[in-house]
């Protein structure tokens, strides 16, 4: 339950600083705020320690649960940002033809 509420919390802070209205002020400034994956990992690294020095923790070691939980936290807020989008859910899936 734990790494859910994770993938939850990364993609939803994820989502804010990529699509929020709060930071079109400073988006076009820097280009690092255009990819899902960027801020999905860097988040995933910031929420991990945040949950750690909470006392939830999803991996006993501290090293090694910053690295894959930032990791996890990126792949996962680039997959969920193509999969929705305002319109909810969309499945375009392009097919390479021979």
């Amino acid at each position: 339950m734990n790494l859910v509420l994770f993938i939850l919390i990364c993609y939803g802070l994820t989502s804010i600083l990529i699509w929020g209205k709060i930071f079109n002020a400073i988006r076009p400034k820097y280009s690092f705020f255009h990819c899902s994956q960027c801020v999905g990992a860097w988040v995933g690294f910031l929420v991990f320690f945040a949950l750690w020095f909470s006392g939830i923790k999803i991996i006993d070691n501290i090293y090694y649960g910053w690295f894959f939980m930032g990791c996890l936290s990126g792949g996962t807020s680039y997959i969920l940002d193509r999969l929705f989008s305002d319109d909810g859910l969309s499945l375009n899936v392009k097919m390479k033809q021979d």
